[in-house]
């Protein structure tokens, strides 16, 4: 999906093309609002409802990343609460997890090519041992 993503911005490629991956960008499937709340728990601990109030409607947009979700923030202001609408940018369950699957596998690619083609890839070696 991110190599389609990715696609889709590459103006070399036809229109039809760039129309239909360019909605891989931010129409992926969402997780339900119950999991999203189970999230915020473990990130933001128990009280976090305090504080945010999730708007319960359909979510504005879900990536492979994330997704964002309307909320209403309340904010201690002058000894009283403010509330202020914004959004929420929840990271998808398990995405952790695949993201260091996928840096493992370009760790992986971006040796291979080193060796491969050193004369091409000669710059890649450094920033693999960032990683």
């Amino acid at each position: 999906v991110k190599l389609a993503q990715t696609a889709s911005v590459v103006s070399a490629l036809p229109d039809a093309y760039v129309d239909e991956l360019s909605k891989l960008q931010d129409s992926m499937p969402a997780d339900s609002l119950e999991v999203v709340e189970k999230l915020l728990t473990k990130e933001l601990g128990s009280t976090w409802r305090e504080h945010i109030q999730l708007d319960p409607g359909p979510v504005l947009g879900s990536a492979t990343i994330a997704q964002v979700h309307k909320a209403t923030f309340r904010l201690a202001k002058d000894g009283g609460v403010q509330e202020i609408q914004g959004v929420v940018k929840v990271q998808h369950a398990h995405v952790e997890e695949k993201l260091l699957v996928d840096i493992r596998a370009s760790v992986l690619v971006g040796r291979l090519m080193t060796s491969l083609m050193p004369h091409m890839f000669s710059d890649v070696g450094a920033t693999i041992q960032d990683t």
